[in-house]
């Protein structure tokens, strides 16, 4: 690719780059998917831990629940 083309294209990527920076502070789409992580997270922890409770207390046999801590 020839000089002229690609200062060309890297202009046009920064102007790219500059517009989306726009949209993605406008929507604060950082804060909305650091706060989606954390919550799909902690989800899936506590649906681990209770599944992981079920299935020991289906092993006693007894149903009672077993301390994991």
């Amino acid at each position: 690719m020839d000089e002229g083309a690609r200062a060309k294209l890297l202009e046009a990527m920064r102007a790219e780059d500059a517009k989306l920076r726009t949209f993605v502070e406008k929507a604060q789409l950082d804060a909305w998917y650091r706060t989606t992580k954390e919550v799909a997270e902690k989800t899936v922890a506590n649906e681990y831990r209770r599944a992981t409770l079920d299935k020991m207390a289906s092993i006693h046999g007894n149903g009672s629940v077993v301390s994991l801590e």
